[in-house]
């Protein structure tokens, strides 16, 4: 989730390839990701590719969510 006041600033991203640079320094070779519908788009941006649809049961609600993948990128 991120704060309506600091979408589209860049921070998404941030967090994501700060992620990607510590799974890289570990040896990662993948990333895998479980994304709300609304995150997809960020992913998706950043290399990220569906696996499958799925939902997430949050007490007695089913959230439709998508399972993501990314090859590691050695930078």
């Amino acid at each position: 989730y991120t704060n309506p006041a600091y979408v589209r600033r860049g921070v998404g991203r941030l967090v994501l390839s700060l992620c990607e640079a510590a799974a890289a320094a570990e040896g990662f070779t993948r990333l895998e990701l479980v994304a709300t519908l609304s995150g997809e788009p960020l992913y998706s941006a950043y290399g990220f590719t569906p696996l499958e649809r799925i939902e997430i049961a949050v007490g007695a609600v089913a959230v439709p969510a998508v399972r993501m993948e990314k090859p590691v990128e050695v930078v």
